[in-house]
């Protein structure tokens, strides 16, 4: 059963969906130095992120440029032939005129051109806040690594986030919620994590030890003892499964850990795939961490009987802050346009008020990771929601961040985790200001 698509004008509920900022307590009201920044906050996190390319030499500094340029003009060639005819359609905007915002935002305010159909931005007016996005550009450039340096090392070195294992041993030590590796998979060898054969007798769940998102990760259904059926449908032993691994990834490091279930509350959401929540933190005024953005991910790409077309990866859904309900359901790509679920895109059951579950566990459980890595100024938590409560699966210290301002529905300058880049982003520039040499030693 499909749900029904929702073409209004902005998304769904999201009017409803009340951000931190709107219930920032009173000693927040006062503004700030860096409240009133010199620039909106996107237009100022690119001018920061180009005066941080002073560190590298010209050489290097021209062929990004360009690269950045050619890229942006390949995203235009992509986008454009396949979705202008269904906005010029449906929104009355001229392929000519989409064709020229595109160009105005690749070569005139360096910004990546497909955030035009990610972000809706052929909508009335919807372009007249582009200066407040927050771009990938610069989470991925140098930018929220010179603020994440800002900070000091939480200990004698700076936790890897992306590598599996050292999350899980800094879990350990901090005492989070974390679900352990039954088996590792390094440079073709097995690694036996349990004393007990008969933890792997269970469904299975793979993935990279180092990596992000659900790329290379993959499950095996229990079918008998010892025997897993794989996503091809055949039915493997145990050894099997650790051969086909082992030919498929070659040298790469693996973790075969249990298969989570997800909450009953939650279950009518997928069919295979683990549901997690990103939960994403921020250092606030005096450096404690602040949730200030969550959404639930439901991972199409992981549902093997889903009628759902690439390019779609995944379906998510905004969560209010206070109240932990979901507001409407969108996809991760441009090609989803202005489609906005009230109700499950697949499965067709009512998505928009649910509450989700454990949700102050989740906001508890999400700054409490903060704190044992307070070295970062901004993380995404994933947690997954189980039966017996939510467990952390990992950290991102370079979160996505156009797939957000989409699922709000708004700009990050419009949101409190906005406020909070631009107080860091001022102790940055003060830094540089102090002393103009640092950017070379920052």
């Amino acid at each position: 059963m499909k749900s029904a698509v929702l073409h209004a004008p902005g998304a769904p509920t999201h009017a409803d969906l009340r951000d931190e900022s709107d219930r920032a307590p009173a000693h927040r009201s006062q503004k700030s130095v860096s409240d009133r920044g010199p620039a909106p906050l996107g237009a100022w996190a690119r001018r920061l992120e180009a005066r941080s390319q002073d560190r590298y030499p010209a050489w290097r500094r021209w062929s990004r440029g360009l690269g950045i340029r050619l890229l942006d003009l390949a995203r235009i060639l992509w986008y454009a032939p396949r979705l202008s005819g269904e906005v010029s359609d449906r929104f009355g905007v001229p392929v000519r005129t989409q064709l020229a915002e595109q160009f105005r935002l690749a070569f005139g305010k360096g910004i990546d051109p497909s955030i035009y159909y990610l972000m809706e931005l052929y909508k009335p007016g919807a372009l007249a806040r582009i200066d407040d996005y927050f771009m990938r550009r610069e989470v991925k450039g140098d930018l929220l690594a010179l603020l994440h340096r800002l900070q000091p090392a939480a200990g004698e070195r700076r936790i890897n986030l992306g590598d599996k294992m050292q999350l899980l041993a800094w879990c350990l030590r901090a005492n989070l919620p974390h679900v352990a590796p039954l088996m590792l998979i390094e440079d073709g060898q097995v690694i036996w994590q349990t004393g007990n054969l008969l933890d792997l007798d269970q469904d299975l769940f793979v993935k990279p030890r180092v990596g992000r998102g659900a790329r290379g990760v993959c499950h095996y259904r229990r079918k008998a003892a010892f025997r897993y059926v794989d996503a091809d449908g055949k039915l493997r032993m145990l050894g099997e499964v650790v051969s086909a691994l082992i030919r498929r990834h070659g040298t790469r490091s693996l973790m075969v850990q249990p298969k989570l279930r997800n909450h009953p509350a939650l279950a009518d959401l997928a069919t295979n795939s683990l549901i997690a929540l990103r939960a994403v933190t921020c250092l606030d005024e005096t450096g404690q961490p602040e949730l200030v953005m969550a959404y639930l991910r439901v991972l199409a790409k992981l549902e093997d009987d889903w009628p759902v077309k690439k390019p779609i990866s995944e379906y998510a859904a905004a969560v209010d802050l206070e109240t932990g309900r979901l507001s409407a359901m969108t996809g991760d790509k441009p090609e989803c346009l202005s489609q906005w679920h009230e109700r499950h895109p697949v499965t067709g059951v009512p998505l928009v008020g649910r509450r989700v579950p454990c949700w102050e566990e989740i906001t508890a459980l999400a700054k409490q990771a903060h704190r044992v890595v307070n070295d970062r100024v901004l993380v995404g938590w994933d947690i997954a929601i189980t039966p017996a409560g939510p467990i952390l699966l990992e950290g991102n210290s370079y979160p996505d961040v156009h797939y957000p301002q989409r699922i709000y529905g708004r700009p990050f300058g419009e949101m409190r985790v906005g406020q909070l880049l631009r107080h860091h982003m001022a102790r940055l520039e003060a830094k540089w200001d102090a002393d103009p040499a640092r950017i070379r030693k920052f």
